[in-house]
């Protein structure tokens, strides 16, 4: 079983970056890249 990650991050490749890029990785892996991130728009 793998978890789906979506999109990038800032030290990802520019074509790994897009919203619609998707890859997965195994439930027991993680890394400081994953997770949510918000933007506001000030």
């Amino acid at each position: 079983m793998h978890k789906v990650l979506r999109g990038g991050s800032y030290y990802t490749f520019e074509k790994y970056c897009k919203v619609t890029s998707r890859y997965g990785v195994t439930p027991q892996r993680w890394d400081i890249d994953y997770g949510l991130r918000l933007v506001v728009s000030l």
